[in-house]
């Protein structure tokens, strides 16, 4: 029997002014039209004509019955073929195989999920499917099909096709990369597969599991923070400054307002205000946008979720996080351990820690001072330079890409910076705090009780990438304004020290926000504050090393 054509054509009346009359002859997929007394025609109506699957129409009425996930959870434990029951699947077909004249098999995947579909042709066969209908599809085809479960004799679930459909065909110019069973990476260009993540999630089928992946993380860090009683929130991604964090912004342009706004690069000072208000547990997860480097770590467009607690401080947040980790880990993997960079991590071990000045002082045997900024910072320039004569050439190029062999002095932040990353992070493999980072690198943070220079800060590693900034918030409005006005004082004296070229690049330091202290004046109950990266805890625990690979549509360069 002939595949039933189901493909109506909608034909706008107002495009053909009398009957049009069309035969069309199929011979070795060569069409032939003949249209009589049209003035004009449906482009879309040409378009199906012209496709290379003439012998197979696209059919418009085909009803799928259920999804090849449902159809494999409910048959999959069957014995016998179940030639009464019928179902429609549908799906793009990944790869084509035919054992003999009669019989072929191909792979039908829809999302993430493949099951096999068998084809029986011939004299014996009950399939309404004709044998050039088959043989018309191809890979990449999007199809739908109805008939019978079974298992073949190696035990593989699998469905006998009865009927045919052609949903939408592959069209594009190029053959799609050749496809396999199993779950290699076959499209292996990185630039192809980032800047085409759509080819790259047809091919590399095994991919949509890092997604499906990711939004179980998103989901379980939100049901952790609800069932905690905290209120999930949304703040402005345009504002007249950019705060809440010490990054580089991407500047945009409010024609009606006639004014420049940034896009954020973070929600803290909104989120801060709402507890301000009253609300005593909010969080907010989203975007972020920061006008800074490309690599492997960083993409300038990145989802955080940040939360704020009243009445909490960084000590609570840093049992908080392990709890979280724990059983995110476990609801993730069945178990508390997971292998990340081939270190077997159990999350409910206690978690490392180690304070940046206990450190320092342990590598240089010497006290570093917690009280006096005046010989804190004679010590971090002593210690600075006595560690760049020791490990650093004057040509390298240091972490935060800048050389050590220009004239310009790097700032005392970037010094501590660069010592921190260097002598303290690459400790975190396994599950680390790094905690109370110098007062001067934490604007918005409490100082540790009376040592002024020490901040009431951690930051969470694993793989010596860092994942999580939190501290107990600074709420004294004076104090903040102080801090700020600092900032901005560092920033002017470095910017006049400083090339042009650099200028750009330079995100040190803070900006002045008085509408936030005006905020803070009204009084902010002791709160702790809590950033995690959404990208990055994905990319850890998948055990990847590029951020792009959890991002669906990651920054490019424009000439890929």
């Amino acid at each position: 029997m002939k595949l039933l054509h189901s493909h109506n054509f909608n034909i706008n009346k107002n495009l053909i002014n009398t009957k049009t009359i069309y035969n069309t002859i199929n011979t070795n997929y060569t069409k032939i039209i003949k249209f009589t007394s049209f003035t004009k025609f449906s482009s879309s109506f040409i378009a199906c004509l012209s496709s290379k699957h003439f012998s197979l129409k696209i059919s418009n009425n085909f009803t799928r019955t259920i999804t090849i996930k449902d159809y494999i959870n409910k048959y999959n434990n069957i014995t016998e073929p179940l030639n009464d029951i019928s179902e429609s699947v549908a799906g793009r077909v990944l790869s084509i195989r035919t054992l003999s004249k009669n019989l072929s098999f191909l792979d039908l995947s829809s999302n993430g999920v493949t099951i096999q579909i068998a084809f029986l042709c011939g004299k014996n066969s009950k399939s309404n499917i004709d044998l050039n209908d088959f043989k018309s599809i191809k890979r990449g085809d999007i199809i739908g099909l109805e008939g019978n479960p079974f298992k073949t004799k190696t035990g593989e679930l699998s469905l006998l096709a009865q009927k045919l459909h052609l949903l939408s065909p592959y069209e594009y110019k190029n053959e799609l990369p050749i496809l396999n069973r199993e779950n290699s990476t076959m499209l292996k260009n990185f630039d192809t597969r980032y800047s085409k993540r759509y080819l790259d999630l047809i091919v590399n089928n095994h991919h949509k599991n890092y997604f499906f992946f990711r939004a179980n993380i998103i989901k379980f860090l939100r049901n952790f923070l609800e069932s905690r009683d905290f209120l999930e929130v949304e703040t402005p991604v345009l504002s007249r400054k950019a705060g809440g964090a010490i990054a580089r912004p991407f500047v945009t342009h409010a024609n009606h307002l006639k004014t420049d706004l940034y896009l954020r690069i973070a929600p803290e000072l909104y989120l801060k205000q709402l507890i301000i208000a009253g609300f005593e547990k909010v969080f907010e997860i989203g975007k972020n946008f920061r006008n800074e480097q490309i690599t492997i770590k960083h993409n300038p467009e990145f989802t955080t979720c940040e939360f704020y607690e009243a009445y909490s401080d960084y000590l609570k947040l840093m049992k908080m996080t392990q709890q979280f980790l724990k059983e995110l880990v476990i609801s993730l993997f069945g178990k508390p351990t997971v292998t990340i960079n081939n270190i077997d991590i159990n999350f409910e071990d206690d978690f490392q820690i180690l304070d940046v000045f206990v450190e320092l002082e342990k590598y240089f045997d010497t006290k570093i001072e917690r009280i006096d900024r005046g010989i804190f910072e004679d010590q971090i320039n002593k210690i600075y330079k006595e560690y760049e004569m020791k490990n650093r050439s004057h040509s390298i190029t240091t972490a935060n890409n800048t050389t050590s062999n220009n004239k310009t002095e790097l700032t005392l932040n970037k010094k501590i910076e660069i010592l921190i990353e260097d002598l303290i992070e690459v400790k975190c493999n396994k599950p680390s705090f790094i905690i109370h980072h110098p007062i001067m690198l934490s604007p918005l943070t409490k100082s540790l009780n009376d040592q002024i220079l020490v901040s009431e800060r951690f930051e969470f590693y694993i793989n010596k990438i860092e994942l999580i900034n939190a501290y107990s918030e600074l709420n004294c409005h004076k104090e903040q304004k102080l801090r700020f006005e600092e900032q901005l004082k560092n920033n002017k004296s470095n910017s006049n020290n400083t090339n042009t070229n650099e200028k750009e690049e330079n995100s040190e330091f803070h900006p002045m926000d008085m509408d936030f202290v005006d905020a803070l004046s009204h009084g902010m109950p002791p709160t702790a504050g809590f950033g995690i990266g959404i990208d990055r805890l994905t990319m850890i625990l998948l055990g990847l090393d590029n951020i792009k690979e959890v991002i669906l549509f990651p920054l490019m360069n424009v000439n890929v």
